[in-house]
């Protein structure tokens, strides 16, 4: 993530100052669970100016979640198909 941020932006000397989006899938599948709760506040430190967009099938990541952060809860059932409830 980072190579490819300094390869998009040479001109940027201070990570910090990097702006983009960064897709993770499946968050919770490589991570021990203190990660988890550690790393969405961190990356969000780190990289204010990047939005993170970031699926998971685990609870754990939200515990660490940034306060301004958007969670979108994605249900599918045979008898309403796709749901999403989207909370603040």
């Amino acid at each position: 993530m980072i190579l490819r941020f300094y390869l998009n932006q040479p001109e940027i000397e201070n990570p910090s100052e990097f702006t983009g989006i960064v897709i993770i899938d499946e968050f919770d599948l490589h991570w021990h669970p203190k990660l988890q709760i550690e790393l969405p506040s961190k990356l969000s430190e780190i990289f204010p100016f990047v939005q993170f967009i970031v699926s998971t099938h685990s609870a754990i990541p939200l515990l660490g979640a940034p306060k301004n952060t958007t969670i979108i809860k994605v249900n599918r059932t045979k008898e309403h198909g796709i749901t999403a409830k989207i909370r603040y």
